[in-house]
C-alpha cells in the first residue's frame, strides 16, 4: 500500500505531466456548458459525456500506475454509462434553484482546482488544473454538471456519483490531508440529499 506522500507525488506528477490533456478537458467542459445554457444539449449526451472524463481518470489512473485509482473509475464509468443510457432525450436545462447554484459552485472548483498546481501562477487554474485528469476535479465537475441539469431525478446516476465522490472527499481530507477536498465531500452530500429525499 502506497503511502499517503507517494500517493500524493503521484497524483502531482500526472496534473504536471499531462497538463496539455487537461487543457483539452477545460475546453471540451466549456463547449459542454456553452451547449447545456444555450439548450442544445440532452440530458443523455451529457451523461455520456460525464462518463467520457471517467474513463480519462482511469486511463491516466492506469499509466500512473494507479491501480485503485484505475478500477474505481473503470466501475463508475461503467455505472454511468448504463444509468446514461436511460436518461431522456430532454434538453439538460433548468431553473437555478438552489440545488443548480450548488452545482455551478462545484464545477468552478473542478474547474479551478488548485492543489497541485503550486507555484505556476493563479491564471494557471483557469485552464490547466487537473479536470480530467484526477478524481476530485473530475467529480466535482461530474456532481456540479449533475445538480445543474437536475440528473438526481435519477437515482442510478446520481446515487453512484454521490458514493463516488463522499468517498474521495472523505480519503482526500482524512488520508491525503487536502482540506479543500472537503468541498467535493459536501457537494457529495448534498447530492445525495437531493436525490435520496425525492
Amino acid at each position: 500500500m502506497p503511502t499517503s506522500s507517494e500517493l500524493l507525488d503521484g497524483l502531482a506528477e500526472t496534473a504536471t505531466r499531462w497538463q496539455p490533456f487537461a487543457i483539452a478537458w477545460h475546453l471540451a467542459i466549456g463547449a459542454l456548458l456553452l451547449a447545456l445554457v444555450r439548450g442544445w444539449l440532452s440530458r443523455r449526451v451529457l451523461g455520456f459525456a460525464v462518463t467520457l472524463s471517467f474513463i480519462s481518470v482511469a486511463i491516466f489512473a492506469l499509466v500512473q500506475g494507479n491501480a485503485f485509482n484505475t478500477a474505481m473509475f473503470a466501475v463508475i464509468a461503467v455505472a454511468s454509462a448504463n444509468a446514461a443510457r436511460r436518461l431522456g432525450k430532454d434538453a439538460a436545462v433548468r431553473a437555478l434553484n438552489l440545488y443548480a447554484w450548488i452545482g455551478v459552485g462545484l464545477v468552478a472548483f473542478g474547474w479551478c482546482y488548485p492543489h497541485f498546481l503550486e507555484g505556476w501562477g493563479w491564471h494557471r487554474y483557469l485552464y490547466a488544473a487537473p479536470l480530467g485528469l484526477l478524481p476530485c476535479p473530475t467529480l466535482s465537475m461530474a456532481i456540479g454538471l449533475t445538480l445543474i441539469a437536475g440528473l438526481s431525478e435519477c437515482r442510478s446516476w446520481a446515487g453512484a456519483l454521490a458514493a463516488t465522490g463522499s468517498f474521495y472527499g472523505f480519503f482526500g481530507v482524512a488520508v491525503l490531508g487536502v482540506p479543500i477536498d472537503l468541498a467535493l465531500l459536501a457537494g457529495s452530500v448534498v447530492l445525495g440529499f437531493a436525490t435520496f429525499t425525492r
